[in-house]
């Protein structure tokens, strides 16, 4: 496996954060914030491991 799942994971985490750290320095609850970033890091992850099995099952090795 070479870099390039890494490197791509780094590029969208960086368009992400474009949004995501001027919205966050406005938040005045941090509860609401911490448990915002769990849910969209929960959802991320539910995204890319149904990715990965679609990926999975639909190559020829």
């Amino acid at each position: 496996m070479g870099s390039s799942p890494f490197t791509y994971a780094a590029f969208t985490m960086m368009a992400a954060q474009v949004v995501l750290v001027p919205l966050g320095k406005e938040m005045r609850d941090e509860h609401m914030l911490s448990w915002g970033g769990f849910g969209l890091a929960l959802f991320f992850y539910i995204i890319i491991r149904l990715s990965r099995n679609i990926l999975l099952r639909n190559s020829d090795g």
